[in-house]
Formats: C-alpha cells, structure tokens, sequence
C-alpha cells in the first residue's frame, strides 16, 4: 500500500522536480467532480475530474494513472461497479476508493 501525502502544508505549489500526488474524481455529478477537484487542488494534490467511467478508463490506458481514484458508484452508463472492474483490469496496483451520496 502506498501512502499519498501532498507537498507543502496545505499549498497546492509543489517545489521545482517534485511531483504532487494525483487524484482522479469520476462522479457524474459535474457540479460536485468539479467542488472535490478544487477542494482537493488547494490542499496540493493534482486533480482531475471525470463525468464519465468509459472516461477515466481510457485516460488510464493511453497515460500515466493517478495516485487514487475517487469513484462514484451510481452512474449513467458504465456504472461505478463496471467502471472498477475495467480500471482493476487495466492497473491491478491502482487504488480506488468508492463514494456514493445515496
């Protein structure tokens, strides 16, 4: 297990050659995916947000994956259980955490 700890005390600067730890958002929820990007970009993570599962899938095989996905388990589509599943086959390593707001 890999421990994520972000540069800086809470600064989303990160100094020359270092790298801040990533977190992908994939909730179709675009108000909310864009609410956790920004609240976790100033606390020094990079972060992206997803609205889509077939998204995040195809951002993890064509590029560098991030550190953590935060995964929504009720979407439209490829939901958060098959989106698990495409992104476990793709990176076994990666780790997903799963958030619902039901």
């Amino acid at each position: 297990m890999t421990t994520v700890v972000p540069s800086g005390s809470g600064s989303a600067a990160a100094s020359v050659g270092e790298r801040r730890p990533s977190i992908a958002v994939v909730d179709d929820d675009s108000g909310f995916a864009g609410y956790l990007r920004t609240f976790l970009a100033l606390r020094g993570y990079e972060a992206r947000a997803y609205t889509r599962g077939d998204e995040i899938v195809a951002a993890i095989r064509q590029g560098e994956p991030p550190d953590i996905v935060l995964l929504d388990v009720a979407m439209p589509g490829m939901d958060g259980l098959q989106t698990l599943k495409a992104l476990k086959t793709a990176r076994p390593e990666l780790q997903v955490i799963m958030l619902s707001g039901r």
